[in-house]
């Protein structure tokens, strides 16, 4: 039990990460004058993660021995 909670935790801590990063190239490609560079090369937002709650019915975990 403790094992998967630590798993959600870390998926947690690593979907925040991501999307922080996300939020931060977002903002920088459309300041000036990285917006000009952003342009350039193409470089268009990226979308943040978001997991849909009804994607996949959750695991069956089953405790007993």
């Amino acid at each position: 039990m403790d094992e998967l909670a630590g798993t959600e935790n870390r998926v947690a801590v690593e979907r925040r990460r991501y999307n922080d990063l996300v939020r931060e190239f977002n903002v920088k490609i459309k300041k000036f004058p990285a917006n000009l560079v952003a342009g350039v090369f193409g470089f268009t937002p990226r979308a943040f993660f978001e997991s849909a709650e009804a994607a996949a019915p959750p695991p069956v975990v089953d405790l007993s021995l």
